[in-house]
């Protein structure tokens, strides 16, 4: 992936379950649904071992993109 030729934010690639402590790609995650009526529902990543959510972190690899991205972004993006 060319990162001089995206504006898409690099996002995290790893994924570790809260509950079994899993350890993965978000590639090997689930997709679910969470929320309620009132707030609305949205999607969610779930472990593939227990079915429970994942935090998220970066690669090395995916944070010098997202580094590199940020670089060049930063007098657009408002901190």
């Amino acid at each position: 992936m060319d990162i001089a030729k995206t504006n898409s934010e690099p996002l995290a690639d790893l994924a570790q379950c809260m509950d079994c402590d899993w350890k993965g790609l978000v590639t090997e995650t689930s997709i679910g649904e969470d929320g309620d009526w009132e707030s609305g529902y949205y999607l969610v990543h779930l472990c593939p071992r227990c079915g429970g959510g994942v935090e998220y972190d970066m690669s090395t690899e995916r944070l010098t993109e997202w580094s590199e991205w940020d670089n060049r972004n930063s007098d657009v993006v408002e901190r």
